[in-house]
């Protein structure tokens, strides 16, 4: 199998994207934040979701490349739509992680059309002021371009310590290759989290869901999990896993967890 990366064009911007597998169903990827693209990781993204690429044509797709200087989550759900359409997605299986989890939610209560099931994992369903402490203080960093700070504080938060302590020192060279304008990029989506709160919609979504997140999550908290679990109690197509140990990045340190959101997409 072999992935392709490049850049689709809707009527009013462009997005990165990555294409891989070539099965019948469409599978659709949302990452979470991160201070720079994560496209030229494709390789392991498909390796990572293997077990998808018989069945479903894979596609991760990053946020718009020119950004407003304000946008929310609502904007990204309605621009990730945007993209769906531009590249022919007429339904999908959505997954987003951490501030995909947010688009995700958004995607589904607003353009229900787009989605058949959805899965979400280390999200929420509101950011306070509380939850936007840590966001806060990586918007901090990237403005005082404290590059090294920036991306050590964010792996410090997002990875279990034994993960960060045995990669440290590549963390601190990526920060070496950060410019300018990814620190711009990253301080509005960042930004855009801050009073995002979809607790009123989840009403809205009755597609299937599952959602995922570990109760070490140094980000988020695993109050955020627990609370999406109360707001789908309704939802009888609802589905929980809990962990313990691996972190915010639970979707990428939990080496189960591509099997679980595999067995879940296959019901």
């Amino acid at each position: 199998m072999s992935f392709i990366t490049s850049t689709v064009r809707t009527d009013s911007f462009t997005a990165g994207y990555m294409k891989t597998g070539e099965g019948s169903k469409t599978l659709v990827i949302l990452p979470g934040l991160s201070v720079q693209s994560v496209l030229p990781y494709a390789g392991a993204v498909e390796k990572q979701y293997e077990a998808f690429l018989k069945d479903w044509t894979v596609y991760l797709i990053e946020r718009r490349n020119e950004l407003p200087a304000q946008y929310s989550i609502s904007d990204m759900a309605r621009d990730t739509a945007a993209v769906m359409k531009a590249l022919c997605i007429e339904k999908a299986d959505v997954f987003g992680a951490s501030q995909g989890g947010m688009i995700t939610l958004t995607l589904a209560a607003d353009y229900p059309g787009f989605v058949n099931k959805i899965a979400v994992a280390s999200t929420s369903a509101r950011i306070d002021d509380k939850r936007f402490e840590i966001i806060s203080e990586w918007i901090s960093l990237a403005r005082e371009r404290k590059r090294e700070e920036l991306y050590l504080s964010f792996a410090g938060k997002v990875y279990p310590p034994e993960f960060f302590n045995a990669n440290k020192n590549a963390f601190i060279t990526l920060s070496q290759g950060v410019n300018d304008c990814e620190l711009d990029h990253f301080i509005t989506l960042a930004e855009g989290t801050l009073g995002f709160d979809i607790t009123n919609q989840v009403k809205n979504i009755n597609c299937p869901v599952f959602c995922a997140f570990d109760k070490d999550d140094a980000v988020l908290g695993a109050d955020s999990g627990y609370e999406i679990l109360n707001l789908f109690s309704g939802n009888p197509a609802f589905e929980l896993t809990v962990t313990e140990g691996f972190g915010h990045a639970v979707y990428d340190t939990d080496p189960a967890f591509p099997q679980k959101l595999y067995n879940f997409f296959m019901k």
